[in-house]
C-alpha cells in the first residue's frame, strides 16, 4: 500500500460581540484550518488511475493528429535560436486550435543529420505527451505502438512513459522525460516570443 497525504481546507467564522461600545458590532475574522491526514492507496488503485489517465492522454492525441490533418503548420526556423536547438533541429511546427492556442509542436532534424522527431501535445496549455519517433517522416496519426517513445505528463510531471524500441535511455543528469518537459516549456515560450504573446 502507498500512502499519500490529502490536505483539506477548512474556512470557519468566529464571532466576537465588543462589550464597551453602546452598539453590538460583530466583527468576523476569518481563519484557515489546514488538516492533513493519509490516505492509504493500494498498488492496484494507483496503477487503475495511471492506466485511466494514460489512455485518456492516447485518446487526446488521436483527437489532435486528426485535427493536425487540416491545420496549416506555423513553421519557425531554428537558425536564430541558441546554438544546442539550432544545431539539434531545423524547424519547428506548431499546430494551433480555433481558439489559437498551441495543441502540438513538432520539432524536425536537419536531413543530413537524422530522421529522430519529437511531438510535444498540449492541453489548456500545459504538455500532455512527448512522442519520440527514429524515424519520425511522413504524416502524423500513428498508431501508438508504431512511435518509439512516449512520455505521459500530468501537473508538469512526468507519470509514465511507454517503449516501443529496444534503445536505453541515457544516463545524464536528468532523465528524457523531464529533459522533454523543459524543451516543451522552451518551444512553446520561443512561440510566444515569436508571435508577440
Amino acid at each position: 500500500m502507498k500512502k499519500f497525504k490529502i490536505s483539506i481546507f477548512a474556512f470557519t467564522a468566529l464571532f466576537i460581540a465588543s462589550c464597551n461600545q453602546p452598539e453590538h458590532k460583530e466583527k468576523v475574522v476569518e481563519k484557515k484550518v489546514i488538516i492533513e491526514k493519509e490516505v492509504e492507496v493500494s498498488e492496484a488503485e494507483t496503477e487503475a488511475d495511471i492506466e485511466a489517465l494514460s489512455q485518456e492522454i492516447d485518446q487526446y492525441r488521436a483527437e489532435v493528429e486528426a485535427s493536425v490533418k487540416n491545420i496549416e503548420p506555423v513553421e519557425i526556423s531554428t537558425s536564430d535560436l541558441r546554438a544546442k536547438i539550432a544545431q539539434k533541429w531545423s524547424k519547428i511546427h506548431y499546430y494551433l486550435n480555433e481558439s489559437g492556442d498551441v495543441i502540438r509542436v513538432k520539432t524536425y532534424p536537419y536531413e543530413t543529420i537524422s530522421k529522430r522527431t519529437e511531438e510535444f501535445y498540449f492541453k489548456d496549455g500545459q504538455l500532455v505527451l512527448a512522442a519520440v519517433e527514429d524515424n519520425g517522416e511522413g504524416e502524423p496519426g500513428k498508431e501508438k505502438d508504431q512511435i518509439d517513445k512516449l512520455y505521459y505528463y500530468f501537473g508538469d510531471k512526468g507519470f509514465a512513459e511507454e517503449r516501443h524500441t529496444s534503445e536505453e535511455e541515457h544516463q545524464i543528469r536528468n532523465s528524457d522525460s523531464e529533459e522533454l518537459l523543459v524543451e516543451a516549456e522552451e518551444y512553446l515560450e520561443i512561440y510566444n516570443k515569436a508571435n508577440g504573446h
